[in-house]
């Protein structure tokens, strides 16, 4: 496996915060490889997904991705790459309600110019169990439909990287299975490396790869 993502003594500040989130924080992720990010509310879970996802910048150190350096890279290109190259699934499911089911999904490679959209859609539905709904409208669908929209969108653009922030947060603890299952099998088929955010003790369980813990203290990078 190469190297995909690889966080270089990164450092994260907040203005409101005394001491940083991120503190010289190492990280690489290669290709087809899983991660579990684990620790308590307030460990900077969610920051570091953002720095990974491009969308906050380090206040020190360097992010590559895919042998780029894109620490100071201008907004309207890590755009670029958020939309290319990285797919997204987070605990609201973000979807657009005046959009149809295969509207929402087809948005990220449209946005991108990506031909065979419509096809590639289709094929998507019947991946997450939801073929024969396209036309549907986001309220018509239950929570863990949504999600389930929410992650073909994710894939749409056969991104090398997904990342999921808490990605059955809003769901209950059968559908919130299903939901980790069914992105397990995607990543699986996809070859896409994967980064699940999650306080979830038992849900971290069902996935086989790497885990980083953040703990309260300043987090300096790690895995076990």
């Amino acid at each position: 496996m190469s190297e995909l993502l690889r966080l270089e003594a990164v450092s994260k500040h907040y203005p409101t915060f005394t001491s940083p989130v991120l503190h010289n924080f190492n990280l690489m992720i290669k290709t087809r490889e899983t991660w579990v990010v684990r620790g308590p509310s307030g460990s900077g879970k969610t920051t570091l997904l953002q720095i990974l996802g491009l969308m906050q910048q380090p206040t020190q150190g360097k992010v590559y991705f895919q042998g780029q350096d894109v620490s100071k890279q201008k907004e309207a290109i890590l755009a670029g790459w958020r939309n290319r190259a990285l797919g997204f699934v987070f605990q609201q499911f973000c979807l657009i309600p005046e959009l149809t089911v295969a509207q929402n999904i087809e948005l990220p490679a449209r946005m991108a110019g990506f031909s065979q959209v419509a096809s590639r859609t289709r094929q998507l539905l019947g991946y997450v169990g939801l073929a024969g709904r396209g036309t549907d409208y986001p309220r018509n669908l239950s929570g863990g439909e949504q999600q389930r929209v929410a992650i073909a969108r994710a894939l749409v653009n056969e991104p090398p990287l997904l990342l999921a922030d808490e990605p059955t947060g809003n769901l209950d603890g059968e559908s919130g299975r299903e939901i980790v299952q069914l992105l397990l099998a995607l990543v699986k088929q996809s070859k896409a490396s994967f980064v699940l955010v999650t306080h979830n003790d038992q849900l971290a369980t069902f996935v086989e790869g790497k885990e980083l813990w953040l703990g309260s203290a300043i987090n300096h990078g790690g895995d076990k």
